[in-house]
């Protein structure tokens, strides 16, 4: 519904998209778990196909980290636009920040590959759930991403502030934003914490209050998240045909003010001041969310 909705590449597709495919990853880990986990010795199993399996392992337990990364990231790029573009500062973003962020991601993703490489080779030995290296990587990944995206929400949080019209949308979405900041800072520090508590170390999960602690990290460092991001991004993007009014549908298309109108400019002497803004708000929010 949401490609259907626009032809632009909005962040909330990006969120969606990682979404999806970090569900996927983890559903093909949890599948290969009953298979190559030994509970009792709390590692890996050894069988002749053992090295293919290992790293398919590794594979699909990193792989969601990575994408929760690149989620993280498009969050906290979305609200750096929002702000940067608010103090007049967009090229900056354009120039710097959107480079550095895609740089980091290529430079992450390497990483993890490289990695991947060392299990099948010089590391073929270790069959722990989290290799040391991996833990110490992630935990530098996430605490700079957790940093960024906490400074960028609150920054964004003081720009929606600042708005001299008191409405109960920019109350709800300050309450939204505040909860999305602080959940997923948290959730990443959780994640840090968990894997440099289990590196290098074995995971008996026929103990029942190891299975537990798994299965509460696994809820807090990327059910939890994913849900309240999820629900930041409920909504859909304007459908073609809705209406814009006309200052709104020149500032997001230049042409408009051409004489190519993608929209008809309704009256909005038919609406009071504080409606106008509220109705307006929305169109835009939803459209360039």
């Amino acid at each position: 519904r949401v490609v259907r909705r626009t032809r632009v590449w909005t962040t909330q597709r990006s969120v969606l998209t990682f979404a999806a495919m970090l569900c996927s990853a983890r559903v093909a880990f949890f599948a290969v778990v009953p298979v190559e986990w030994d509970v009792s010795d709390g590692t890996l199993r050894w069988r002749s196909w053992h090295h293919t399996t290992r790293i398919l392992f590794f594979i699909c337990d990193e792989v969601p980290a990575l994408f929760f990364f690149t989620l993280y990231g498009a969050v906290a790029l979305y609200w750096a636009d929002l702000y940067l573009t608010a103090i007049e500062h967009h090229r900056f973003f354009q120039r710097v920040v959107l480079r550095a962020a895609v740089s980091v991601n290529v430079a992450a993703y390497t990483v993890v590959a490289i990695l991947w490489i060392l299990y099948c080779s010089d590391w073929d030995d270790i069959d722990y759930y989290v290799t040391y290296a991996y833990a110490v990587f992630i935990a530098v990944l996430y605490l700079l991403t957790a940093a960024a995206f906490f400074w960028f929400g609150q920054c964004v949080a003081v720009e929606y502030r600042n708005v001299p019209i008191e409405v109960q949308m920019r109350r709800t979405l300050l309450r939204e934003i505040a909860t999305v900041t602080y959940v997923s800072t948290c959730c990443m520090v959780v994640r840090v914490v968990g894997l440099l508590l289990v590196a290098d170390k074995p995971i008996y999960l026929d103990h029942d209050w190891m299975f537990a602690a798994a299965v509460v990290y696994f809820l807090v460092a990327e059910v939890l998240p994913l849900v309240v991001i999820l629900v930041f991004y409920r909504q859909l993007p304007l459908d073609p045909n809705e209406v814009l009014l006309t200052e709104e549908a020149a500032s997001l298309f230049p042409s408009y003010q051409a004489g190519h109108k993608p929209w008809a400019a309704p009256d909005a002497s038919r609406e009071d001041a504080e409606e106008a803004v509220v109705a307006s708000i929305k169109r835009l929010s939803t459209y360039m969310g």
